[in-house]
């Protein structure tokens, strides 16, 4: 309607403008319900939200008191643990150190006793290579003494087989 309006060259009539009030009032006039009904609409939504927000009781002051308690003591039980977790983390820290000190001095001691071990069988065997050469030199003077008594022996056996035979000749 309006373009008509624009498009028009010539001035608006008395009728013309009687009708355009009369459209504008209408327009109003069903605007004036739509938006009433919509208030009444909004009102009813309104009262029916405040009667259940009563039958619900809001009790978000004693719940954010609670959650701010729990906060607090988790917060002093996390110092807390904080603390005894670098207790013990400085406590694993010193018995490594004095896991590794002891091993050391073990395997000092493993070391020194293998030393004496060697020692040990070392000696036992120079003891045993000593009295054994004793024994071969002993044996050795023993098979030279028969040997020299078995010389003598049968030497005298021969003079005296040889001078039997002269004295039965």
């Amino acid at each position: 309607m309006e373009a008509s309006v624009l498009e028009r060259d010539s001035p608006i009539t008395e009728k013309e403008n009687a009708d355009i009030k009369r459209k504008l009032q209408q327009l109003e006039n069903e605007n004036a319900h739509e938006i009433e009904a919509l208030q009444k609409k909004f009102e009813a939504e309104i009262g029916d939200l405040k009667k259940n927000s009563k039958n619900l009781e809001c009790n978000h002051m004693e719940e954010l008191l609670f959650l701010r308690n729990r906060n607090e003591s988790l917060e002093n039980e996390n110092v807390v643990l904080t603390a005894q977790n670098q207790d013990l983390m400085a406590r694993v820290d010193s018995l490594i150190t004095e896991l590794s000190e002891k091993e050391a001095h073990w395997c000092d001691l493993e070391e020194n006793l293998n030393l004496k071990i060697k020692m040990s069988w070392g000696e036992k065997y120079k003891e045993w290579m000593d009295a054994t050469e004793a024994k071969i030199e002993e044996l050795q003077k023993t098979n030279q003494l028969l040997s020299a008594s078995w010389i003598c022996y049968t030497g005298y056996q021969e003079k005296d087989a040889t001078s039997q035979q002269n004295s039965t000749s």
